[in-house]
């Protein structure tokens, strides 16, 4: 018996289109996210996708998972110093951190490379406070801790941490202001971001400013190009709205080397919304966390939990290899056989 702490949540109340939640009737829900981006896609059946933002995140009541690695909201002092992890004093990784891909894990690693502990900062509701529409995640909140400890051999042997800071609070704030928060309260002793990153107050600081008040304020500095994908031959330079694409197109192989890892899709849903078929179930688009594929047939390796009372996974099925298919009502998963299983299900999806 495998138990595990889970931290997901489920969506009832919502649906999913194309990666974008919609608001059933007389429901609340919250949805926190940062991303900055305008696009319009066709899907397949072709539908137009407004893309208004790069993630969406599902945040439980419990602020701090994995051990301490994640840490986001709710979370009441969110000005209170970052933790020192191996003796090491924190230096902060700048980024929105939805698809955590190959590009902001080499954040975390400057971050490393500069002496101290990288800890990711973003930001949580933006989709909020700016208006944009909701959407699913890449990387639901229940597996970022997995994905930092993934990380760990490239930063020196230890996870990166993460912190989400409450934008509504940040929003008003100066390049300066935001500087002096990293280094005075957070004690950082240094930065790291990408050449493109911008902050402060309708993104008044760039990268040249980023350096400057660094400086001024006794930290390291460092600023990163950006980076291309992995695998032979590199293609062009990995963002988050590029996985995204990859998965409006089906095409997972790119995906993976935009992760360097397999796509992960998460679900939860009750026992009873599952719909049975000869030797499998089919399961709703809305228990998804974060955003599926576009719909056709994937070879996947599937992994079935239950959730008890008090949070914890207990394995009943798989790893099993299988092909699903997914069309608007959901995904097909043959020999997914729920049997007598009753109560909250987690699905892990690994393509």
């Amino acid at each position: 018996m495998n138990l595990k702490t889970v931290v997901c949540g489920p969506r009832e109340g919502w649906r999913v289109s194309n990666g974008l939640l919609k608001r059933l009737p007389r429901q609340v829900f919250s949805v926190d996210g940062p991303g900055p981006t305008t696009t319009t896609r066709k899907m397949n059946p072709p539908q137009s996708v407004r893309a208004r933002q790069e993630s969406s995140l599902h945040f439980p009541e419990t602020s701090i998972v994995g051990g301490g690695l994640v840490e986001g909201p709710p979370m009441k002092d969110w000005r209170a110093p970052l933790q020192k992890q191996g003796g090491l004093s924190p230096v902060v990784a700048l980024g929105k951190f939805d698809a955590m891909h190959v590009g902001h894990r080499a954040l975390a690693e400057a971050a490393a490379a500069l002496g101290g502990h990288p800890w990711l900062i973003s930001f949580s509701g933006m989709a909020e406070v700016l208006n944009w529409e909701p959407r699913l995640p890449i990387v639901p909140f229940c597996e970022r801790a997995s994905v930092l400890k993934s990380w760990a051999p490239f930063c020196g042997g230890l996870p990166p941490c993460m912190r989400y800071l409450p934008f509504g609070e940040i929003r008003s704030m100066s390049p300066e202001e935001f500087v002096e928060l990293l280094a005075e309260q957070l004690g950082a002793v240094g930065i790291v971001a990408g050449e493109n990153y911008r902050f402060g107050y309708k993104a008044a600081g760039d990268a040249n400013t980023l350096q400057e008040l660094g400086g001024k304020y006794g930290m390291k500095v460092t600023i990163l190009d950006l980076v291309t994908s992995q695998g032979e031959p590199a293609v062009e330079n990995v963002s988050t709205s590029k996985v995204r694409d990859g998965l409006a197109k089906g095409a997972l192989g790119q995906v993976q080397k935009y992760l360097d890892r397999r796509y992960r899709l998460v679900s939860e849903f009750d026992s009873t919304e599952s719909i049975p078929f000869s030797g499998g179930s089919t399961i709703p688009m809305k228990a998804f966390l974060n955003q599926p594929p576009v719909e056709g047939p994937y070879p996947v390796d599937v992994q079935l939990q239950t959730i008890s009372h008090d949070g914890l996974l207990n394995d009943v099925m798989g790893p099993l290899r299988t092909t699903i298919s997914f069309d608007e009502s959901g995904v097909r998963v043959p020999g997914l056989e729920m049997g007598n299983l009753a109560g909250r299900m987690h699905l892990v999806v690994d393509f």
